[in-house]
Parts: C-alpha cells; sequence; structure tokens
C-alpha cells in the first residue's frame, strides 16, 4: 500500500481503481475535482464510458470532457500498486485545464480582432523581431506572415518622413504609431506597432482642398452678381418707380382712372420688384455669414419687435398673446429676421379676419428648445406642405396677399445653419402653426 500513501502526495489529481472500475483509492487532489466515494464507479460517476479501454488496452487518453463547468483532461493505463500481476489496478490522471482553454479562447479572439482590423498591426518582441504579423500588414506592405515573422522590424518595416516602403518598392503614406508592451510587473516584454493607410484620406484631403477653392471663387462670382443685382438692377427701377411718381404729380389731375390705375400698377411692381431684389440679397448673403452666437434674450426680442410688426394695423383688431419664451444661444440679428418674417406672416395672413388671434409661445425638450407662431388667419392646405419653405414658392395669390416667397425660405435656412429645424401645420381658411426648434447649448437655457 506504500504506491497509495505516494499518490497521496502527488498534487496532481490521482485515482486508482480496481479492474470494474472502482475507486479504490483517491488522493485529496482528485477529490477536489471530483467528489467520489471508494467502491463507486467512476466511469459513472464521470460520465466517461471510455474508461473500459483501460480493461482491453491497458491505456485510455487523454480524453477531454466538460463536468460542472470545467474542462479535464483524463488519462488512464493499467498499473500493478502492490507488486502483483501487471494490470491489477488502473491509474487515473485528471488535469483542469479550464484556464489553459479559457486563455486559448481569448488568444483566438485576440487573433481574429487584430486580423479584422484594417491596419496593419505588427507585434515584436524586446529586441524588435516580429512575433506576429496580421492579414491587413500583408496587404498594405506586401509582405506575407512568413517573410515577415522573425525579421527584425528594420528589415521589413522601412519608414521615410510619414511614408513606409512596400515590398514591391512603392513608398506609401502611412501614419505609424510604436507603443511598448509591458507585464505585470511593468517591465517592458515587447512593442506593438500599428499602421494607418492614409492615401485615401490624403486625397480626401486634397479634394477638399479644390473643393474649397472652387467654392472660394463661386463666392466671389456670387459677390460680383450681388453687387450687380444691388446696383444694376438697382438704378432702372428706380427710375421707373421716380418717373411713375413724377407722371403723377404732374398730370394726375388730367389722367383717366384707367391711366392713373396703370400708373399705380408700375409703380407696385417696381416696388415688389425691389423688395424681391433685397430679400433674394439677403437669402444669398445669408449662406456666408458668420454666426455672432451670444445669448439671446428670445422674450426681449419679441417685445422689441412688436411695434414694427403692427406697424399700420392701427384699424385692425389683432389680439396678440406672447407666453413664456426660453433664451437661446444663437445670432441676435438673424434670430430677429426669423420673428419678423413669423410674425409678419401671422399679421398678413389674418387680414381678413375680423379679430385676428396670434398666440407665440415656448418649450423646452431634452435637446431643444421649442418656439411656436400660430395665427387664425387663411391657413394653407397640407397637400402643399413641401412648397412651402421654397424661394418664390407661395400658396396665395399676389392680389390676396402681397409678398415675394423668399420669408419662410429665409426662415428656415437661417433656423439650419444654427443646427435647428422649422416645420408647420395648417388648414385652409382655419389657420396655420408655425414652429422653430433650436439645439440647446451652454447652461442656463430653458
Amino acid at each position: 500500500m506504500a504506491a497509495l500513501a505516494i499518490v497521496d502526495l502527488v498534487r496532481q489529481p490521482l485515482a486508482v481503481l480496481d479492474r470494474e472500475l472502482r475507486v479504490r483509492h483517491a488522493n485529496p487532489a482528485f477529490q477536489r475535482v471530483v467528489a467520489t466515494k471508494v467502491g463507486e464507479r467512476l466511469d459513472d460517476t464521470l460520465g466517461v464510458p471510455q474508461l473500459r479501454e483501460v480493461i482491453e488496452r491497458g491505456q485510455m487518453g487523454p480524453l477531454e470532457v466538460a463536468r460542472n463547468l470545467r474542462q479535464l483532461v483524463i488519462e488512464a493505463r493499467a498499473i500493478d500498486p502492490d507488486g502483483g500481476d501487471a494490470g491489477d489496478a488502473i491509474l487515473v490522471s485528471i488535469e483542469d485545464v479550464t484556464e489553459r482553454r479559457e486563455i486559448e479562447r481569448a488568444l483566438r479572439h485576440h487573433v481574429s480582432v487584430v486580423e479584422a482590423i484594417t491596419d496593419a498591426v505588427v507585434s515584436l518582441d524586446v529586441s524588435r523581431r516580429i512575433l506576429t504579423w496580421n492579414a491587413a500588414a500583408e496587404q498594405l506592405l506586401g509582405f506575407s506572415a512568413a517573410e515577415a515573422i522573425g525579421k527584425r522590424s528594420e528589415e521589413i518595416v522601412v519608414e521615410d518622413d510619414g511614408r513606409v516602403r512596400r515590398k514591391d518598392g512603392e513608398w506609401v503614406e502611412m501614419n505609424a504609431s510604436t507603443v511598448p508592451v509591458r507585464d505585470r510587473d511593468g517591465i517592458d516584454i515587447g512593442y506593438v506597432c500599428i499602421m494607418h493607410d492614409i492615401r485615401e484620406t490624403k486625397q480626401l484631403e486634397r479634394q477638399l482642398r479644390e473643393h474649397a477653392r472652387v467654392v472660394e471663387e463661386a463666392n466671389r462670382e456670387l459677390d460680383s452678381f450681388t453687387y450687380s443685382v444691388s446696383h444694376d438692377l438697382r438704378a432702372p427701377l428706380r427710375a421707373i418707380d421716380g418717373f411713375s411718381r413724377i407722371l403723377v404729380e404732374d398730370h394726375g389731375a388730367r389722367m383717366t382712372k384707367d391711366e392713373a390705375r396703370l400708373v399705380a400698377v408700375i409703380r407696385k411692381n417696381t416696388q415688389q420688384m425691389g423688395q424681391l431684389i433685397d430679400d433674394l440679397l439677403s437669402f444669398a448673403r445669408l449662406g456666408r455669414k458668420e454666426l455672432a452666437m451670444t445669448l439671446v434674450d428670445m422674450k426681449g426680442l419679441l417685445i422689441e419687435l412688436v411695434p414694427e410688426v403692427l406697424a399700420g394695423t392701427e384699424e385692425r383688431l389683432i389680439d396678440l398673446r406672447a407666453g413664456a419664451l426660453p433664451p437661446v444661444v444663437g445670432d441676435r440679428a438673424l434670430l430677429k429676421q426669423v420673428w419678423m418674417n413669423l410674425m409678419s406672416n401671422a399679421v398678413k395672413y389674418t387680414r381678413n379676419r375680423e379679430r385676428a388671434v396670434i398666440q407665440i409661445s415656448g418649450s423646452t425638450t431634452d435637446t431643444e428648445l421649442v418656439y411656436k407662431v400660430e395665427d387664425n388667419g387663411a391657413g394653407f392646405s397640407m397637400e402643399y406642405i413641401d412648397k412651402l419653405f421654397g424661394v418664390f414658392q407661395r400658396l396665395h395669390r399676389t392680389t390676396e396677399f402681397e409678398g415675394t416667397g423668399v420669408g419662410l425660405a429665409l426662415v428656415q435656412r437661417i433656423v439650419r445653419r444654427h443646427g435647428g429645424r422649422v416645420w408647420a401645420e395648417g388648414r385652409e381658411d382655419a389657420g396655420a402653426t408655425f414652429w422653430f426648434a433650436l439645439p440647446r447649448r451652454g447652461e442656463g437655457h430653458g
């Protein structure tokens, strides 16, 4: 029985079975892995019928099995523990390989991740010999893993002024960075080098620079066009309006009713054309104007605008109501234009109401500040909602309501330049509601 005593001293899990596969002895290490009792059939306890192979062949395994969330490698062979006939007993050894398998799975996962990366990833030992070389490194540099692994990095990776030389001699623009790999004690055990192909990025940068040049040239041409519109078109309009006014002043008394009406139409159309030029210039200039971002008191801005918006409506009954309006970070001058256009529209399109009701309010969400202008005016059909914010798009005839069709387009452009959005709802002859929402920025808003 001396052999069994020795089994107890061994750290590896060991058990001795008889030829019926019944446990004669199991050392403490074995009991910690597989709790068993003397006399139990180990093939039943482990669920490993292959143990019977030892009786016929003298050995079994190694065989890996899963038991109680552990991975075990089992081996067995016939022995003679007491000096009797050979094969009188069976020695079973178990190795717990759970942690090893977990490490292997983690390594396989690591390798698959590295292989999936589109950047070249190369690992080196402390002497800078290449240990791993992923698929992206093969593709970008032209060297296979077999050619690279084992070589010193300078033999394969040749860098010069932000470029790396491929196997075929071509120099490729890359961003390369090398970081040390340390063990748990902080000692360097190697390096990882990552190389990112920036050829596409450089090409995009060149395209962006070219695009910027084209835009700059287009802006200069637009400035020239704006100047021409502002001066060359205004001059004949002023002349037409001026001569028409003189005609009325000097000969108005002798004009027939139809003649006076026609001259009035001329003056009205020249003035409308002048307003259209102003609106177009404002719309064109807006895209190039830098935003002067400040904290804007929206309620104060609204109060400031009311006298201007209501000018000339003294004979009308207008009920203008304004609720709380949260302050916002934005360009005050441009936001003033938004309010002016929306409020002016509400005043204009409620012209035919005996009592015009215009309600203005604001609200706050987690990400936006939302403002609303609602009226009980002429409204519009939702069938044409897609045209509402387009340049020159009008849903009412100029004989009904004056305008150039640029105001709402200007509102949308200003709101979008602030990173916001604008939308509307309406019904014909039942009023309209316009909303615009701006992103919350900074502290203390809303």
